[in-house]
């Protein structure tokens, strides 16, 4: 969790903004949303705090499709339960889309599934389809979820990240902030500042070996929140 409060998270950003009037609390909490879903993205950090496991899926013969936690970002780890009330556990291989297709065949093949793929539905498709002996056991996704983003109503809550980025909210917020106040300079300076200090902290949560994996890191679109859908 974070050290720093919403409301001391905003009160930064409005600083850091030079203290302009007339930009209502609602838009400040947006741009710390922004910020706080593109540094959760697992391709810019893997934050152990959002490494969870979701509800289990029933498998059902003959099927290959199962629904995930509308939170998933991506999974982690798949592992499926040979039937109903079963000790026996298989890990799934990862696979891409593009491969999984090139691996099925039709009629598709039932057995133990052993590999999945995610995307581009928001769903896990196992291959081979599992059989009567798989039926009835748990599809278990364990992955990176998508945090709970801020509210105005709850200025006290903390953020749902460690404290070490708590600062980098407040500087992604500024980016955005002076990109929206059409401040083309200013905002520039704050891309620069918050893709240095992303992977500054990035790189120490790495090394510290307390928090999730560093994915690579482009500066140049991650000072421009490329990719996130945003």
């Amino acid at each position: 969790m974070g050290l720093m409060t919403l409301e001391e998270m905003t009160d930064e950003v409005r600083y850091a903004l030079d203290n302009r009037t007339g930009i209502a609390e609602a838009r400040i909490v947006q741009w710390l949303n922004w910020t706080l879903l593109h540094v959760t993205q697992p391709r810019v950090h893997r934050h152990i705090e959002l490494l969870e496991d979701g509800p289990a899926a029933v498998m059902v013969a003959g099927t290959t499709t199962y629904a995930v936690p509308t939170r998933l970002i991506a999974p982690d780890q798949v592992k499926a339960q040979q039937g109903s009330g079963g000790t026996y556990y298989r890990w799934l291989e990862n696979t891409t889309p593009e491969e999984f297709d090139r691996r099925q065949s039709y009629p598709t093949p039932q057995g133990p599934p052993a590999y999945y793929t995610y995307g581009p539905t928001r769903a896990v498709r196992v291959y081979p389809a599992p059989d009567s002996t798989w039926a009835g056991g748990d599809l278990r996704v364990r992955g990176w979820m998508r945090p709970n983003l801020f509210t105005v109503s709850s200025p006290t809550v903390l953020s749902p990240i460690a404290e070490m980025w708590d600062e980098v909210l407040v500087v992604g917020a500024t980016y955005r902030g002076w990109r929206s106040l059409n401040a083309p300079d200013r905002a520039e300076v704050a891309a620069q500042d918050f893709a240095t200090l992303l992977s500054d902290v990035s790189s120490v949560m790495q090394v510290s070996g307390e928090h999730g994996m560093r994915m690579s890191i482009d500066p140049q679109a991650t000072s421009r929140f490329g990719g996130t859908g945003m």
